[in-house]
């Protein structure tokens, strides 16, 4: 008996971690490094996680396309709105979006991640939970 196709549901959540290493050292403010994404997609969540003890950390998070490579902060997602942070504690889950200057991104899209304050992390893992409608 022939087995029947299965039905995927179009919009898939992708998780797109990212970490952070201060190497041991705590992470100081700048630019931590870049990511190329190849679907189009809508960010519906932030998750931060940071170690060793509970601290503080910021995050602008830049969006644009390879030929604005290399991003500055004129390409801030966020723009003026609030950033994705942990506040006095190693776990933060950031879902309002509506202060941003946007929260889609586009095929071909690239991200840097920046960090605008840090407190006593030496690593941090900033995943972002996007939906696609790529299969």
């Amino acid at each position: 008996m022939p087995i029947p196709p299965v039905t995927r549901n179009p919009i898939n959540p992708r998780m797109i971690p990212f970490s952070f290493n201060g190497g041991g050292v705590p992470i100081s403010p700048g630019i931590y490094g870049d990511l190329a994404l190849k679907w189009d997609g809508q960010l519906r969540e932030i998750i931060l996680l940071g170690r060793p003890v509970p601290s503080s950390i910021e995050v602008d998070i830049w969006i644009g396309q390879p030929d604005e490579f290399p991003l500055t902060s004129a390409n801030s997602m966020i723009g003026s709105g609030t950033k994705p942070a942990i506040v006095s504690g190693q776990y933060a889950v950031f879902n309002d979006f509506s202060d941003w200057e946007t929260d889609t991104i586009p095929d071909g899209s690239i991200i840097t991640y920046n960090v605008e304050s840090a407190g006593l992390f030496d690593l941090v893992t900033v995943q972002l939970v996007v939906l696609s409608l790529a299969g």
